[in-house]
């Protein structure tokens, strides 16, 4: 089985709707999280997973760069979703997105 790696930026909006399926897909495997935006409380991410510690960033283009992620969580900001998902999709990555996925 394939497996595929999965990073959030930003936990501003739903992400317990993603950190709670997480068990049904064991292909999936959550390694890392950034805000996305300086101060956003991740707590709720860097406490999720069993599998161990998650990599904390505090610069989500830096993580995407350094964890090569396939799957990207934008779940930051309103303002900040598009060009999060923006930049995940020019790397290569599936995007879940928190809604709005952009403003206009």
């Amino acid at each position: 089985m394939k497996s595929y790696k999965l990073v959030f930026v930003g936990a501003s909006g739903h992400t317990g709707y993603v950190l709670s399926e997480l068990h049904a897909y064991p292909q999936i495997h959550l390694t890392a999280y950034a805000p996305s935006f300086a101060g956003e409380d991740m707590s709720q991410v860097a406490g999720s997973t069993k599998e161990g510690p998650l990599k904390e960033y505090e610069d989500w283009r830096e993580m995407l760069e350094s964890e090569r992620p396939d799957i990207v969580t934008a779940c930051g900001r309103h303002d900040l979703n598009g060009p999060i998902a923006i930049e995940a999709a020019r790397r290569g990555c599936h995007i879940i997105s928190e809604k709005p996925a952009a403003l206009t």
